[in-house]
């Protein structure tokens, strides 16, 4: 194919016209009844069938940081990503068992309200608070990370991106709320797996077919399996796997997006087929990365992009293949960005929803009970207003960070969202568990959690990146000719570290939820255990997690007593009955 990269009038029509399909959806819900009551803004009005839940959920979670991040993780790594998939089997199977039957009996608006129900109003603060930080600065690199890569390869102006995305997102949120957020989800998940699709094919066209792609990446070690257990190398497949599971299990489970994606169904059996058929939609979209991440090596394989100062980091490799060897194809680098952009505002859209919800029901019904239904509407609408400027503000902060939109987003989790489900966890696991040990676990768990990763930006780990070449790169006068693919090989020696707690700092970005959770879950049971008084008999059943119940299942039928007829968690007066 013919290198091109002009970005022409028609790929920008085609791009506005996926912004203009979102905002007419917000027009549509925001204009379509009369009746916006709270519950419908927020929750979608607690009917939503589970199907479009189950995109939406997908399309929140995997915005353009995965797209961009893990095809460059295996570009970059080799094909070890892949691995990544026992974690999100492993997290979606937890999330329907032991999380989403606690979150959908409770009926909470705000994921927060379980632990003033379970603690105390101050530890729900705290939750509130670590929620607000987290949300705003990942959705900060959600808006930042396409907007970068189309700034380097699409000559499309940063600020212009930012702008025009987070001004497009925050209209249809705010005016058309949960509904508006979940079929827009709909129609963007569509069109990013689309996109997937028509890369692969295309890349693998541009190499000859699928024997060269395989061929060029044994050549480079991408199909080889790092099995080194030591949690301070970054591509292995223990850090893929077992550092996966609680680097998304926080994401999944305990997140103010799931909850409220919980509490739009029908019903709870909406919520585990959501959820179940979710891991056949994260299983495909995962195959769909690490096969581009493969290809896209195999394209780049004798000229590495990066190397040769073309790119500025692989985050950028495959809007950069889309450009200059696509270009040619009008409309197409359009479409890419439209692509790019659909993931960006899926995500951004359900995470301001988010954030309206968490503050209107933790902090401003606080500080107002009586507030009016008509009011509260009000509020939201303002405060996914408030947070969408915000967040595009933050977004142009970002680029001093200097990290793999990938690292950086797990990094943000790791450090403000693994606390959380600390102490989610703590709460339904452990019913002698008291206000002070959630406490004492959340704090201690953020403190050194954040400690562990601001030491990680001046000891970075060894990455053990996999060979790059850069053997038919064009060259100056300057540069002798190599004679071979391999002496033309580009790599770093690693540097070790001489500080003695270097070792301890260098461990993998994909370890720090793993370490935030445990301590925090640690700590709390730990001052449970040396100082608790709290009977287990004092806490409401309907917020632990049922071991029972969990046994029985694992039972043959005939050995489970008879279930009642009345299922008290399908029930919207489970909330008021919690409360009481």
């Amino acid at each position: 194919m013919e290198d091109s990269g002009t970005t022409t009038f028609l790929d920008y029509v085609v791009f506005a016209v996926l912004l203009a399909f979102s905002s007419a959806i917000g027009i549509y819900y925001g204009c379509k009844t009369k009746r916006r009551t709270t519950k419908d803004y927020l929750i979608a009005g607690g009917d939503m069938h589970w199907f479009p839940i189950s995109l939406s959920l997908l399309a929140s979670f995997f915005s353009a940081v995965g797209m961009l991040g893990i095809p460059s993780e295996v570009y970059t790594y080799g094909f070890g990503y892949l691995f990544h998939l026992i974690g999100m089997w492993t997290m979606m199977l937890l999330a329907a068992k032991v999380y989403a039957p606690i979150f959908y009996a409770t009926r909470l608006t705000s994921a927060n309200e379980y632990l003033e129900l379970r603690f105390s109003s101050g530890v729900r603060l705290l939750g509130c608070i670590l929620l607000i930080f987290q949300y705003v600065l990942y959705l900060s690199v959600v808006l930042y990370a396409p907007s970068l890569a189309l700034k380097a390869v699409a000559n499309v102006p940063l600020t212009v991106s930012i702008l025009v995305t987070g001004a497009v997102c925050t209209f249809y949120t705010t005016l058309g709320g949960m509904r508006a957020v979940i079929w827009t989800d709909v129609l963007q998940c569509t069109i990013m797996v689309a996109g997937m699709i028509f890369v692969v094919i295309s890349g693998v066209i541009n190499v000859g077919g699928v024997a060269n792609v395989i061929k060029r990446a044994e050549r480079g070690n991408r199909t080889t399996m790092n099995w080194n257990p030591d949690p301070t190398v970054r591509s292995t497949v223990w850090t893929y796997g077992i550092g996966g599971i609680f680097a998304l299990l926080q994401n999944w489970t305990t997140s103010q997006v799931s909850v409220q994606r919980f509490l739009s169904a029908r019903s709870l059996q909406h919520v585990k087929k959501a959820l179940y058929f979710n891991i056949l939609l994260l299983t495909t979209v995962i195959l769909l990365c690490v096969t581009t991440g493969i290809v896209m090596y195999a394209v780049y394989a004798d000229c590495d992009p990066k190397s040769a100062g073309q790119i500025m980091s692989n985050d950028q490799i495959v809007p950069y293949f889309v450009v200059t060897k696509l270009g040619h194809l009008k409309g197409i680098t359009g479409v890419y960005m439209a692509v790019l952009m659909s993931g960006s505002l899926s995500t951004a859209s359900s995470g301001l929803n988010s954030l309206a919800a968490v503050t209107l029901e933790d902090i401003i019904k606080r500080i107002n009970p009586t507030l009016s239904d008509r009011m509260a509407s009000i509020w939201t609408k303002v405060c996914s207003c408030f947070y969408g400027i915000m967040v595009v503000v933050f977004a142009f902060l970002v680029s001093y960070a200097g990290s793999m939109v990938l690292q950086l987003a797990v990094s943000i989790f790791g450090v403000l969202a693994s606390p959380q489900l600390g102490i989610f966890t703590l709460g339904m696991l452990v019913p002698r568990a008291t206000s002070k040990g959630a406490y004492a676990g959340a704090v201690t768990g953020t403190l050194l959690t954040a400690w562990l990763a601001f030491g990680a930006l001046l000891y970075p780990p060894d990455r053990q990146p996999a060979p790059v070449s850069i053997y038919k790169c064009p060259m100056n006068s300057t540069v002798a000719n190599f004679t071979s693919w391999e002496s033309a090989i580009v790599s770093k020696k690693f540097k070790e570290h001489d500080f003695p707690l270097a070792k301890f700092h260098s461990i993998s970005y994909m370890y720090f939820s793993l370490f935030g959770i445990v301590v925090t879950y640690f700590v709390g049971w730990l001052v449970t255990v040396c100082g608790c008084n709290q009977s287990a008999e004092d806490v409401n059943p309907a917020l632990l997690y049922d071991y029972k119940s969990a046994f029985l299942s694992c039972l043959p039928n005939f050995c489970r007593p008879k279930k009642s007829h009345y299922d008290v968690t399908d029930s919207w007066e489970m909330k008021e009955m919690i409360q009481k």
